[in-house]
């Protein structure tokens, strides 16, 4: 019953054509995918065709995967936006015919998934329409285990040294946190790897080592020439190095932006200032000045020189555009920021958003404490690549005299997290970007400016889910770490630490409850224990969502039964999230928290020392559970694993639901304490559920 409901009501997200809709002019529509979305669900109307808006995304493959068990071979491979959840007779609907060493074995209609007792050679699936087969996807052999292994080529030690060429120490490479995209246009997902050697937090200066980036496609060739190699004059901070990978520019193919300077060596091993298209002073800088430049100071941290964002092609790793930061130094060490030691300065955060709801963004927000010297700035940037430049088109500053500076902005300081997420919360076609106490958006007037603003000023960990069927729009969950008063409003906002849960349109609190001290962990997930989701922090015991404001005690989810405050995760077959911490997956079933997969027993690790995340979590391929990839324990590898439960349930890709694929992106930044939530489908599913529970 379950299974006909979720397929019965996730039909409405697709109630609009394409061709109803507007095509995104930026965008190659050969090469990238229209997928539709609606986040506006009405506990009266439910959801209705007049809230669904549409964007270019890329263009995946099926992604089958077949896996070797017990049982025999399980296969699973995605359902596209476009392609319905349920088997009929419309022009949408699909069931799926699945072929062994190219003789069809079976027809699929309510799944995407399924488990061949005998053992093939070769495998494809294809898609059958009003009982018209489409076009097979490519063959694939099965693994031979739930996981494969990305072999890495690791960088050679590096040897660090100071300013004066003083022999500091040597370290090792070690793989660290990934991004992904689909790099060649070949529609399957290739991962980013970011290397560090020692990489440090930027609050305790000391020298660094170097960041490089590498692509590898999932065979494990490695694209580029070289390694995109940051330098010494990019600080190594999971704080400071923000990269992005996606399709900015709509040809079908994924670009990376990040940060770069002055000594920034590109895939193909050129100087990324060779590559401005429009700053004449970049482009002048010689060779020379790019080897000798060293803006370190004698204490190791950085806080002058030049600092630059460069668009890198993500298939060749060569570097298309550079251009100043936007989101400025300023002034000398930083210290508008609120110290003079390259803390608060070098503190960053970045994201993808549709702000115009045309194309996409890369964000990049600097600045989210309040100082120590009495001062305090936040600068943010909506950086778009068109395929020529790179264009810092919307601009918010709190610093009277930068660029996005107007009177009243300097409120807003202070108030941002380790991390921030992007939904559209008002469901009017365009993203807004959050991070911490303040949602920011491109308005009527086309200017980037705060949306809402709670004032409860910064926080460690943040999740965005669409979970209550009786409120409208996206719940928004945040921990805080700070306590006294805030009057910058104009008002005394008092901070007592602890969690809250805020109706992401309008920045009104739904719920708050205080602590003792610095509330550094916290979750908003459906581990299925009781209300509509339930939330809980490293100093609030777990509280559950019995509609809009109504919480109560989630007494399934105490004493021993205290769940771990990392990430949230599909992995089983049930609509509930099961959660992931360190190398751990653990299930509620029913009576308390069990453990149901261990990458540690597979000789992987987690990353990042007290985050204890993997490298990666998404939905690389397959359908709509969740791969996680985690550095070997030399890592020599990356090693992919996923799931070879059964589900009943048919839902679409992850990865074409808008707030999750931004999710993915920004899982690199700063502190990895995932922040995309609920599927919008997996979430009508749930919806119909409770409604009929």
């Amino acid at each position: 019953m379950k299974k006909l409901l979720c397929m019965v009501l996730s039909t409405v997200l697709a109630i609009s054509s394409a061709a109803a809709l507007n095509m995104s002019a930026y965008a190659d529509s050969t090469n990238t995918q229209q997928v539709s979305y609606n986040y506006w669900y009405n506990s009266s109307t439910g959801y209705t065709d007049e809230n669904v808006h549409t964007r270019q995304m890329e263009k995946l493959d099926r992604g089958l995967i077949a896996i070797k068990t017990d049982g025999g071979v399980y296969l699973s491979w995605r359902l596209f936006d476009s392609e319905d959840n349920i088997f009929g007779s419309a022009d949408k609907n699909v069931s799926f015919n699945v072929y062994r060493d190219g003789k069809k074995i079976s027809e699929v209609a309510t799944k995407t998934n399924y488990v061949d007792s005998t053992v093939g050679t070769n495998y494809s699936v294809a898609p059958v329409i009003n009982g018209v087969e489409g076009e097979k996807c490519n063959p694939v052999t099965a693994y031979n285990n739930s996981y494969f292994d990305i072999p890495l080529l690791k960088p050679d030690d590096e040897t660090i040294y100071d300013p004066s060429n003083n022999k500091l120490a040597t370290y090792s490479f070690f793989p660290a946190d990934c991004s992904t995209g689909d790099v060649d246009g070949d529609g399957e997902y290739e991962i980013i790897v970011k290397w560090t050697s020692h990489e440090r937090d930027v609050g305790t200066p000391a020298y660094s080592g170097t960041v490089h980036l590498a692509a590898y496609k999932l065979d494990g060739t490695k694209l580029w020439k070289n390694d995109i190699e940051l330098g010494k004059n990019v600080y190594s901070s999971a704080h400071t190095l923000q990269f992005l990978v996606y399709d900015f520019d709509g040809d079908g193919k994924s670009e990376v932006i990040c940060q770069t300077s002055l000594g920034s060596k590109d895939g193909q091993g050129k100087y990324v200032s060779n590559a401005a298209q429009t700053d004449e002073e970049i482009k002048a800088i010689t060779d020379k000045e790019n080897s000798t430049a060293d803006y370190r100071s004698s204490s190791g941290v950085i806080t002058k020189g030049e600092e630059f964002l460069t668009v890198f092609n993500g298939e060749t790793g060569a570097a298309m555009d550079t251009i100043s930061l936007p989101t400025t130094r300023g002034s000398e060490n930083g210290v508008d920021y609120g110290d003079d030691f390259g803390n608060r300065s070098n503190r960053f955060v970045s994201d993808i958003a549709y702000l115009d709801g045309e194309k996409p963004y890369a964000i990049y927000l600097r600045g989210y404490y309040f100082g120590r010297n009495g001062k305090q700035r936040t600068s943010i940037a909506g950086i778009s690549w068109d395929g020529t430049a790179l264009s810092p088109t919307y601009r918010f500053d709190t610093q009277k005299g930068q660029e996005g500076y107007y009177d009243g902005a300097y409120q807003y300081v202070g108030n941002g997290n380790h991390n921030c997420t992007v939904a559209d919360v008002d469901n009017d076609g365009k993203d807004e970007f959050i991070t911490g106490a303040l949602c920011m958006e491109v308005n009527d007037d086309n200017e980037f400016r705060p949306k809402w603003c709670t004032y409860l000023q910064h926080g460690d960990a943040l999740h965005i889910g669409n979970y209550d069927p009786t409120h409208t729009g996206f719940e928004f969950f945040t921990v805080h770490e700070d306590s006294g008063t805030n009057s910058l409003s104009g008002n005394d906002i008092t901070l007592d630490f602890g969690m809250s849960v805020i109706d992401a349109e309008t920045g009104n609190i739904m719920f708050h409850e205080g602590a003792s001290d610095d509330t550094g962990r916290g979750v908003m997930a459906n581990v299925g224990a009781g209300g509509y989701y339930q939330i809980w922090s490293a100093k609030n015991s777990a509280r559950q969502s019995n509609g809009g404001t109504d919480f109560t005690t989630a007494t399934s989810l105490t004493g021993r039964n205290t769940p771990s405050m990392n990430f949230r995760i599909f992995w089983d077959g049930d609509l509930y999230d099961n959660l992931l911490n360190g190398a751990n997956i653990t299930d509620w079933n029913g009576r308390n928290m069990s453990n149901i997969f261990s990458a540690g027993n597979y000789d992987c690790v987690s990353i990042n020392g007290t985050k204890a995340n993997p490298s990666l979590q998404a939905d690389l391929f397959g359908d709509w559970r969740e791969e996680v990839v985690y550095p070997t324990s030399d890592g020599t590898a990356l090693r992919v694993f996923s799931t070879t439960d059964t589900t009943d349930y048919k839902i679409k890709t992850l990865m074409q639901d808008p707030v999750y694929r931004s999710g993915v992106a920004a899982e690199q930044t700063a502190y990895n304490q995932l922040r995309m939530s609920v599927s919008i489908w997996v979430k009508k599913c749930l919806t119909q559920e409770h409604l009929q529970a």
